[in-house]
């Protein structure tokens, strides 16, 4: 005897059986055997909450009407067939293809993890050209500012340092004079930060500032070390 449709309450199980039939139907048609349903896992949007009960589900599908199961004459344990009942398989479907509560709270709460995930605030194009969140630096490219800048992005580790004596390595490679003098190397690297990256350099509207939207400085200088680049925000 079928449910009454209006009567079935929502079950992220039933839904995930039915995606499922529905998926085996895409590549099956309406009616395919055990085996083929059998071998498609669990839909990778909504786990099953109880899969030793699938064959429950099953059956509480068939009551609905949506679909038919033909089993062997000689067990009830496992149906040979299924069949699909249209159009009332699609309209349980709609019925059941809802939010629930169980997928509005699992949602929110994959927003909020998300939301509390580091994000990128440095990026670089294909092109070579630099963006602070969404606005673009305005660097002249082969000057000695965007040079240390880009070797400082490309070769930090993963706390975002580099130091100065990679840096200068990266700067003779690109045909800067070498500077063997340590503290004058050093010297050079942060003036060309101070007196041209975040004096000239363009953001948006305004300047670039040696500054994050948490607080911390974009670029760290590390008196002796090196430099360390602040590419995260949270």
């Amino acid at each position: 005897m079928n449910l009454k449709l209006q009567d079935a309450k929502f079950d992220y199980n039933i839904l995930q059986v039915l995606e499922k039939i529905y998926v085996v139907s895409r590549h099956k048609g309406n009616q395919f055997d055990f085996n083929d349903y059998n071998s498609l896992g669990d839909t990778e949007n909504i786990p099953m909450k109880n899969p030793e009960k699938e064959d429950e589900f099953l059956k509480r599908i068939q009551d609905l009407g949506a679909i038919k199961l033909i089993y062997p004459s000689n067990t009830t344990i496992e149906f040979s067939c299924l069949e699909i009942i249209h159009p009332r398989f699609n309209e349980v479907y709609k019925k059941f293809n809802k939010p629930s509560v169980f997928l509005e709270k699992k949602q929110k709460q994959q927003s909020n993890d998300n939301s509390a995930q580091p994000k990128q605030l440095i990026n670089k194009d294909s092109q070579g050209d630099y963006f602070y969140n969404t606005d673009r630096i305005s660097m002249m490219r082969k000057t000695l500012h965007y040079d240390i800048f880009d070797i400082l992005y490309s070769i930090k580790d993963q706390n975002g340092f580099a130091s100065y004596e990679d840096i200068e390595k990266e700067l003779r490679k690109r045909g800067w004079d070498s500077i063997d003098q340590s503290e004058s190397r050093n010297k050079r690297i942060t003036n060309a930060l101070y007196q041209q990256l975040f004096r000239f350099v363009k953001i948006g509207k305004g300047s670039l500032k040696n500054k994050t939207p948490d607080g911390r400085k974009l670029i760290d200088i590390q008196r002796g070390r090196g430099l360390q680049l602040n590419t995260y925000t949270v």
